[in-house]
């Protein structure tokens, strides 16, 4: 396949969301992440991998959701078993905020760092998936967080 070709500000950007690694607020104000980044055993079948391509960050039901870091909305889709999913674009890196209850940003809006982006479900066990994309690799998103 052929690289994804950027803007030179686009590079930029994406120069000072990886200078960021290991110091980006959290998507939502307290959690607990309950599932890891990679190939992981099913929990419950034996000889079962599945594949996690971010986290999974469970919190209080109804928790807002917010952007790690200023960025431009690219897209909001609904996904099976994910619900609705946000991705917001820095520079050339992107995140994912997916299994939102609501979205309230629009394609296109200008994010800051920690602007609510959605609120996860009110009921039941609220848990966002969260994930980090340079270009079209994925990132363990963990890695980037604040510890």
């Amino acid at each position: 396949s052929t690289p994804l070709e950027f803007p030179t500000a686009a590079v930029e950007e994406a120069k000072n969301f990886e200078q960021l690694k290991g110091n980006l607020p959290w998507p939502v104000v307290k959690g607990v992440i309950v599932g890891k980044f990679g190939k992981q055993e099913h929990p419950v079948l034996k000889n079962v991998w599945v594949e996690n391509l971010g986290i999974d960050i469970q919190t209080t039901a109804g928790a807002s959701v917010r952007s790690v870091h200023k960025g431009k909305v690219t897209a909001i889709t609904k996904v099976p078993g994910f619900d609705h999913t946000v991705i917001v674009q820095h520079g050339t890196f992107f995140t994912v905020y997916g299994k939102l209850a609501n979205v309230d940003v629009e394609v296109g809006e200008e994010l800051n760092t920690i602007t609510i982006i959605g609120k996860l479900p009110s009921s039941g066990i609220a848990e966002l998936q969260f994930q980090v994309w340079k270009e079209e690799d994925m990132n363990d998103p963990e890695l980037w967080l604040k510890q």
